[in-house]
């Protein structure tokens, strides 16, 4: 796997898929995003990402079968963090964990909260040395929820 390839991030909604993209991005990180099960998989294949942020609600194929699919092809080598909605929550984990998932996140979130889980599944020779741009772009500061941003 190329240690330098990218952080997959797969949400149907483009506001919240841009904003993680934008996060990562400000940290040092590569992104990859896809709005949908199918297009998340084709693109793993073609970039061989480093990790992938699922959102669990995704037309056509759900989070739940990507992360699955994610899992059976590319194993530990793409940890996968399944993103849900506050109220189902709890249940989302569950299911995302019995499929394999390495973590799992509920909307919403704080960045800072997303990036810490982000280095803690990537290992240390790859996180980027100058994190300090997350902060300098407010990036730990921001709360992200589906279709919008909190301050």
């Amino acid at each position: 796997m190329d240690e330098s390839g990218p952080i997959l991030v797969v949400d149907h909604d483009d506001g919240v898929r841009v904003l993680v993209s934008s996060l990562l991005e400000s940290a040092g990180f590569g992104t990859a995003e896809a709005e949908t099960g199918e297009i998340a998989l084709a693109l793993a294949r073609a970039v061989r990402p480093r990790l992938a942020l699922v959102d669990v609600y995704l037309p056509g194929l759900s989070g739940y079968e990507v992360c699955h699919r994610l899992k059976t092809e590319f194993g530990a080598a793409v940890p996968v963090v399944l993103i849900s909605r506050t109220a189902r929550g709890k249940l989302d984990e569950v299911a995302g964990m019995l499929l394999g998932a390495d973590d799992c996140l509920t909307k919403p979130f704080l960045a800072d909260e997303l990036l810490d889980r982000v280095r803690q599944l990537l290992t240390a020779d790859e996180v980027p040395d100058d994190d300090r741009r997350a902060d300098d772009a407010g990036g730990d500061r921001n709360g992200i929820e589906e279709g919008r941003h909190q301050s």
